[in-house]
C-alpha cells in the first residue's frame, strides 16, 4: 500500500492537466498513488490520461458519467486506502517537496492534517517558476494547531481543500456532499469541527490558478445565495451537540459567509441592474436565516443588527 493517495478529479481540463499530473509525478516522496477521476470529460482528458497510466505504475484512472466535483472526490476516497490524503485540483500544481515536508510533518507530531500556504499564479504559470528547494531539517517554519476551528476562524483562513493534507484516520466517513457548490467551505468546516489538531506548512506549496473555469469568476446568480444560506443551515445541523463549534461558527463563521453573499450581490447588481432579483433573495434567506435562529443578531455590528432587525420584521410581515 503507498504512503499517500493523491485524488486528482478531472473535468475537460485537458489544456491545464499535464502541469498538474507532472507536477505530481515529480514530487520527491515516491511513495504515493495517484488517483485521476474522470467525471465524463469530452476534450480527452481521459485518453490523455490513460497514456500517463502506461508511462507511470502509480496512477490510475477511474471514469464515471458526469456528476459532479463532490462526486468525483468521493470516488476517488472510496477507491484509496493510503494512510494519508491529499485532493488536488487538475488545473492547479503543487511544489515538488509538499508531500514529503508534509508526511513528515504529520508524522513527528501526529497530527490529523497538516496546511499549506498557496500563492495565486497566472493560468499559463509553469513548475519551474516556482521552484525553491526547501532544506532538510526543518527549513520550513511550522505551526502546532491544537484548536485548529479556532485558529482557522481567528485568522480568517481560505478553506480550500487542496491547502490540507489528510490524515485518512481522521476523515473517518466524513464526505462530500454530492452536487453542492462551494463544496470546499461546507467539508472543511465540518472536518475542523472533528478533529483535535492540525500542523501548519508556512510555505508556499500549492500554486492555485485562477482559470476561467474558476467557480469565482463566474457572476454570482439566485442557485449561489441558495447554496450559501443551505451550507450556514448544514454546518448549523453539524455543531448541534457541539456547544464550541455552535459558538465558533454563530458568531465568527456564519456572519462572514452571509457578508460574502451580501458582498457579491451588491457587486453583480451594480455591474448588471437586470439582477435586481438577487438583492431581494438575498434578504429573504437572511430573514429566514435569522427567523429560524440559524443566525445571531448579536454576532454582528450595530449598524448591521439594525439593519438585520428590519429584514426580520419585514420577514415576519411577509409571512403573516
Amino acid at each position: 500500500m503507498s504512503l499517500v493517495s493523491v485524488i486528482i478529479p478531472v473535468y475537460n481540463t485537458s489544456r491545464w492537466l499535464p502541469r498538474c499530473l507532472g507536477s505530481v509525478r515529480e514530487q520527491r516522496l515516491r511513495d504515493l498513488e495517484i488517483v485521476c477521476v474522470d467525471d465524463g470529460s469530452t476534450d480527452g482528458s481521459a485518453e490523455w490520461v490513460a497514456e500517463q497510466v502506461r508511462q507511470d505504475g502509480r496512477i490510475r484512472l477511474i471514469s464515471q458519467p458526469n456528476q459532479g466535483l463532490s462526486v468525483a472526490r468521493n470516488t476517488g476516497l472510496r477507491a484509496t486506502a493510503a494512510p494519508f490524503v491529499y485532493c488536488l485540483d487538475s488545473d492547479d500544481f503543487i511544489h515538488a517537496q509538499l508531500l514529503e515536508l508534509a508526511v513528515a510533518a504529520l508524522g513527528d507530531r501526529r497530527a490529523d492534517f497538516a496546511l499549506v500556504d498557496y500563492l495565486k499564479v497566472p493560468p499559463e504559470a509553469h513548475p519551474a517558476e516556482a521552484d525553491v528547494v526547501y532544506a532538510e531539517g526543518g527549513a520550513v517554519p511550522t505551526q502546532w494547531m491544537p484548536h485548529p476551528l479556532r485558529a482557522f476562524l481567528r485568522r480568517n483562513e481560505s478553506p480550500d481543500i487542496w491547502r490540507f493534507v489528510y490524515r485518512r484516520a481522521a476523515l473517518g466517513t466524513l464526505r462530500f456532499v454530492p452536487g453542492l457548490r462551494y463544496e470546499d467551505l461546507d467539508f472543511t468546516y465540518r472536518f475542523l469541527r472533528r478533529v483535535s489538531c492540525g500542523v501548519w506548512l508556512h510555505a508556499p506549496l500549492h500554486f492555485y490558478s485562477q482559470t476561467p473555469n474558476s467557480l469565482l469568476r463566474h457572476p454570482v446568480t439566485c442557485s449561489d445565495l441558495r447554496t450559501y444560506a443551505w451550507i450556514v443551515r448544514h454546518l448549523h445541523q453539524d455543531a448541534r451537540g457541539d456547544r464550541t463549534a455552535a459558538r465558533l461558527f454563530a458568531r465568527r463563521l456564519f456572519p462572514r459567509i452571509l457578508k460574502n453573499m451580501w458582498k457579491r450581490v451588491r457587486n453583480a447588481s451594480e455591474d448588471n441592474p437586470e439582477l435586481a432579483e438577487l438583492a431581494p433573495l438575498s434578504d429573504s434567506l437572511t430573514a429566514g436565516l435569522l427567523r429560524d435562529r440559524v443566525l445571531s443578531l448579536f454576532a454582528f455590528s450595530p449598524k448591521w443588527q439594525w439593519h438585520l432587525l428590519l429584514l426580520l420584521l419585514r420577514g415576519k410581515e411577509a409571512h403573516a
